[in-house]
């Protein structure tokens, strides 16, 4: 289970530097970051109750 978290997690950061190395960002790619970081947040946070991070 960790394994998978840690992949999302790979995954979801990647498409968060996708988004955050354009200079102009369209709304479109702002609700996706906000999801991302949604994302992100979550799979920290369960990792850390796994005792992963």
């Amino acid at each position: 289970m960790k394994e998978q978290l840690q992949k999302q997690l790979e995954y979801v950061q990647d498409r968060i530097g996708e988004i955050t190395v354009y200079e102009h960002i369209e709304i479109k790619q702002i609700s996706d970051l906000q999801r991302y970081i949604e994302m992100e947040k979550n799979l920290i946070e369960s990792l850390y109750l796994l005792g992963e991070v």
